[in-house]
C-alpha cells in the first residue's frame, strides 16, 4: 500500500467508476497533499460563463444553482494500517457525497484509489513531477471564526475558506439553495472557498469554487499578528483578510521572504515543480 510521505505533491483524477458502473472522466478534479494536511476541488464540466460575475452578489439564482453541483473539501490525511481517511474540516458539500475512506495503490502509471465504505474507484495521476517541499498553514479569522486551510507544494497552492453560514448534514447544498428564502440567504451557501493557483507572480488563482476569484491574487503575506490573504467583498472589492495561525507544518522556511519594508513576510515558492 502506499505510503502517507509518497502522496506529497499535486495530483488529479481521470476517472471515477461508481458500484453501479456509472463512470465520470470530465469532472475537473485537483488535489493537493502536503504532510498531513491538503485541499481538494470537484469542477462539473464545462464550466459555465461567469465574466460578468465580480463578487457574490452579482451572481444570479441560475448561477448559484449550477455553483452548488460541485464539490471540495479540505481537511488532513490521516493514515490507518489498512486505509487511509480524509478527515474534512471544511466540506463545500454539507452532506458527504460518499464516503472518505479508502485504499490507495500505485501501479505507475496510475494511483487507484478503492472506496470501503463505498466501493467506488478512482484514478489518481501525479502532477509537476516528483514529490516536492511542501508547508501547510491552518488558519482563523479571528472576527467571524471560520476556518481556512492553505497548502503549498512544489509551486502549486490550494487555498480553502469555510463558510459563515452553519449547516448540518442533513441536506445537500442544492436542497439548502431551493430551500433558501432570498437570493442574498443562496449566495450566502455558495459563499465557501476552494481555490488553486501557482505561486510567484502574485499567487494566481487558475480554479476556484467562487468563479470571480479566478484570475486574482491570493497573495499571503505573514506577520507577528498571523497570516493575511487577498480576497474581495461581497460585491467585488479588493480586501485583505487577516488570519490568526492554529497550525502550521512542514518546510516552512523553504516558503518564506522577507518584504522590502522589513514588517511582513512574503509566502513565496522557490522550487521547479
Amino acid at each position: 500500500m502506499v505510503q502517507l510521505n509518497e502522496l506529497q505533491g499535486s495530483w488529479y483524477r481521470s476517472l471515477i467508476v461508481w458500484p453501479s458502473g456509472q463512470r465520470d472522466a470530465t469532472t475537473s478534479v485537483t488535489w493537493l497533499q502536503g504532510s498531513t494536511f491538503y485541499a481538494d476541488l470537484r469542477q462539473p464540466m464545462p464550466a459555465a460563463d461567469y465574466a460578468d460575475v465580480r463578487g457574490l452578489r452579482d451572481l444570479t439564482a441560475n448561477q448559484v444553482a449550477n455553483l452548488a453541483r460541485q464539490e471540495g473539501f479540505a481537511g488532513v490525511l490521516v493514515e490507518h494500517p489498512d486505509c487511509f481517511e480524509w478527515m474534512r474540516y471544511i466540506d463545500y458539500q454539507p452532506k458527504p457525497v460518499y464516503s472518505d475512506r479508502g485504499m490507495l495503490e500505485d501501479r505507475g502509471y496510475v494511483m487507484i484509489e478503492q472506496g470501503l465504505d463505498i466501493q467506488y474507484i478512482e484514478h489518481w495521476h501525479r502532477q509537476g513531477g516528483e514529490r516536492a517541499p511542501a508547508a501547510a498553514w491552518f488558519l482563523r479569522d479571528p472576527i467571524n471564526g471560520t476556518r481556512g486551510i492553505l497548502v503549498c507544494a512544489g509551486r502549486r497552492f490550494m487555498f480553502a475558506r469555510e463558510r459563515a453560514v452553519s449547516l448540518n448534514e442533513s441536506l445537500s447544498l442544492s436542497e439548502y439553495i431551493r430551500a433558501a428564502s432570498s437570493l442574498s440567504e443562496a449566495q450566502d451557501l455558495i459563499d465557501c472557498e476552494l481555490s488553486a493557483g501557482f505561486a510567484g507572480d502574485g499567487w494566481k488563482i487558475e480554479s476556484s469554487s467562487l468563479p470571480y476569484r479566478v484570475g486574482a491574487s491570493l497573495s499571503p503575506t505573514m506577520s507577528r499578528d498571523g497570516l493575511q490573504t487577498g480576497d474581495v467583498t461581497q460585491v467585488g472589492e479588493p480586501i485583505e483578510r487577516a488570519w490568526s495561525i492554529l497550525e502550521y507544518e512542514g518546510s516552512v522556511d523553504h516558503f518564506l521572504k522577507e518584504k522590502a519594508n522589513g514588517h511582513a513576510v512574503e509566502l513565496q515558492l522557490y522550487s521547479n515543480n
